[in-house]
């Protein structure tokens, strides 16, 4: 829903990440959308044709992908980078880029003077917010972000979902948040959905952790030990 923070768990391999593609229509040349609808804003995005959807993606819609680390080009600037995302669907001025740029960057905590350096020269935690700031430059009103944490150790995971988390309580946009980690979606999302094989299986709001009625749901719960629950295995 608008303004809503919705955390998208399951198993590796359950369908978090074709869902995160079959939205943004970004699905490999095997994988189509082969029945259903993907509503947003009173339109089914799976009708659009490939020109509408560039016109939704970005946007509108954004996303942060998994692994930062691989998904900036190594022969150009992060700044470079960042513009050409900008100027792929819009017609600003070169003021303007850059305002928004610096402006972004500020929002995810970096310095401007490293807009000029190299995806090389940052660790994986700034490559990661420096992919934030990337998906948030057109000021969409959906991010969904396909587990950014992959990879990073668990403070820099920490600084990560707190500037996502600061995203939504600042600019009230709607989040998606893919994970495999519960404590990660107990901590920060308004809602749950609980995906197994393939399907949506619990939905819900803290009652999903509180009560939890699906096999797979209960295991993701048990999983994580309770520090003043002592002397249960």
């Amino acid at each position: 829903a608008e303004g809503e923070y919705l955390g998208l768990v399951g198993e590796s391999g359950c369908g978090k990440s074709t869902i995160a593609k079959a939205i943004l229509g970004i699905l490999p040349p095997n994988g189509s959308v082969t029945s259903g609808q993907i509503r947003y804003r009173g339109q089914d995005l799976t009708r659009l044709t490939t020109a509408e959807l560039n016109r939704v993606r970005w946007r509108q819609i954004a996303l942060v992908p998994q692994s930062a680390m691989n998904g900036f080009d190594p022969v150009y600037t992060i700044e470079q980078q960042i513009r050409e995302a900008i100027e792929t669907h819009t017609h600003w001025s070169t003021a303007r880029k850059a305002d928004r740029i610096t402006e972004l960057f500020r929002l995810v905590g970096m310095e401007q003077r490293r807009l000029k350096d190299y995806p090389h020269q940052f660790s994986g935690g700034m490559r990661q917010r420096a992919m934030i700031a990337m998906a948030m430059v057109l000021d969409p009103n959906l991010v969904v972000a396909d587990e950014p944490t992959t990879g990073l150790d668990v403070i820099v995971q920490d600084q990560i979902l707190h500037r996502i988390k600061e995203i939504h309580t600042k600019l009230k946009k709607a989040m998606l948040l893919i994970t495999h980690d519960m404590a990660v979606v107990a901590e920060n999302c308004d809602r749950i959905a609980v995906m197994y094989a393939g399907r949506i299986v619990e939905y819900g709001a803290h009652d999903v952790f509180e009560r939890p009625f699906h096999p797979y749901t209960m295991g993701l719960c048990n999983a994580f030990p309770d520090l003043v629950d002592q002397g249960r295995e």
